[in-house]
């Protein structure tokens, strides 16, 4: 038990982190976790009823940054590393599996005096160039980040989940303001007008039984 509680505050601890790590700079680098071997959960593990959907929509490769692939992966490290099973952990980034380019990328700025451009004229003649290549995560599978790929994921989660399952839901990404209802604004999805609504989401979450329990963290 004492191994339990040392686990869940080891990813308390680093999920915090993570969230901290997103008000960096958008470049900040992937840093590996401390050389420590994970522990399996098992079967009286509170860890072993964690489930993780993580979404990361993207919209079009031009804002698909890769600072939120980034995030995607440090928190996958911070997952794996306390021994949540790779097969409770679902997702959803950009196209998925698709090999189209679909991320956007930037080198750091090899000037550290470049600062002193930020905001004016020169900063985007001079800064590097952003590139595209492919969103993947060694070892991982990527699905698209689509309304109606969350909507099936949703289906079968509420045969899947319940008892003492707690559901983490991880969002790095955009979102859209509603300025007739601010208070059901949206995440952007991957694709021309795909969006999640606060209403949306809420009917999705609906669809779990009640005994599972949700813990929603963003980063950006």
């Amino acid at each position: 038990m004492i191994g339990s509680r040392r686990r869940i505050r080891l990813v308390a601890r680093a999920v915090l982190a993570l969230g901290a790590c997103a008000l960096v700079a958008a470049g900040c680098r992937r840093q590996p976790l401390p050389a420590e071997q994970p522990v399996p959960a098992g079967a009286g593990d509170p860890l072993g009823h964690l489930h993780v959907l993580m979404l990361n929509g993207g919209g079009s490769k031009a804002m698909n940054y890769q600072s939120h692939l980034l995030h995607v992966q440090q928190l996958l490290d911070v997952l794996f590393h306390a021994g949540v099973r790779p097969e409770r952990v679902s997702v959803f980034s950009a196209d998925g599996p698709d090999p189209a380019e679909d991320l956007a990328v930037r080198e750091l700025q090899p000037e550290p005096e470049f600062w002193l451009l930020r905001g004016t004229r020169l900063e985007h003649q001079l800064a590097t160039p952003i590139t595209y290549a492919n969103s993947s995560v060694p070892g991982v599978e990527l699905r698209a980040a689509t309304k109606d790929n969350l909507r099936r994921w949703f289906k079968h989660a509420h045969r899947a989940l319940g008892g003492r399952d707690t559901l983490l839901l991880y969002v790095t990404d955009h979102g859209q303001k509603n300025r007739d209802d601010p208070l059901n604004n949206s995440i952007t999805l991957w694709g021309p007008n795909e969006s999640l609504s606060v209403s949306e989401l809420r009917e999705l979450l609906g669809r779990l039984r009640p005994t599972v329990r949700v813990v929603m963290l963003m980063s950006q």
